[in-house]
């Protein structure tokens, strides 16, 4: 409670202790002190924080917020609650407002960008998979003329799918490696955008991963069973 300058300072008496709370945003971590900033300062001084009775303050604020728990609904509250207030202080105008709304309200900009984010994450998978689809299709279908030779000497079709599934499987495997050593690098820069979650968030690298192997495993399989379907003198004309 700021005092006047001059003002004898009083003397409180500590009744209980409470938890580590949040105090001024949802982000900062629970402490049981207060941030205050001087405009001449630029620094921040650690101050505890009391919660004191409002008969104690001589210069109560013009609002007043009190937080209510209980196992009721809160509809069966607010009319005797109003009444107890009104019979204190008639002029005042009382409002109710669940917790749960004011968070949500402080964190729409967050969860904009988290929505947006998460948006762009799924279209640049997306493009990925068609682009590793397109790429591993066309590495197959251009060796058709190998397929045929292959078969007329004497290959199995199940001999070309899994020759073309392993060496498919070299290039993802590959890529797979240099993207999350990328992804590695940038952890320390998106730890910084992140509130209540790790950067290292392994079900996102799996399903990133998990997707793009889907994408490989049809990309290969679609042209190499195709292609080992054909007679060997279809493959070797074209």
């Amino acid at each position: 409670m700021e005092l006047p300058p001059g003002s004898p300072q009083p003397t409180y008496h500590i009744v209980g202790l409470v938890r580590d709370a949040k105090f001024l945003e949802v982000r900062e971590e629970r402490t049981s002190a207060a941030l205050r900033f001087s405009a001449n300062e630029s620094s921040a001084t650690f101050l505890p924080i009391a919660y004191l009775a409002v008969s104690q303050d001589s210069a109560p604020p013009p609002d007043l917020r009190i937080v209510l728990r209980s196992a009721v609904p809160p509809a069966s509250l607010t009319h005797a609650l109003t009444r107890a207030i009104t019979e204190v202080a008639p002029a005042s105008a009382v409002s109710y407002d669940a917790v749960s709304n004011y968070i949500d309200r402080l964190l729409v900009t967050e969860r904009l960008m988290a929505w947006l984010s998460g948006c762009f994450g799924v279209l640049a998978m997306l493009i990925a998979a068609i682009g590793l689809y397109g790429v591993m299709s066309y590495l197959v279908t251009r060796r058709r003329i190998e397929i045929g030779v292959r078969m007329a000497l004497g290959a199995e079709p199940r001999t070309i799918i899994r020759m073309m599934f392993a060496e498919c499987g070299v290039l993802l495997a590959s890529g797979i490696a240099v993207g999350a050593g990328l992804a590695g690098v940038t952890l320390r820069y998106a730890a910084a955008l992140l509130y209540g979650l790790t950067p290292l968030d392994a079900s996102s690298f799996a399903l990133a991963i998990g997707g793009l192997g889907l994408a490989s495993v049809f990309a290969t399989w679609l042209p190499a069973r195709r292609a080992s379907r054909l007679a060997p003198t279809v493959a070797l004309r074209e």
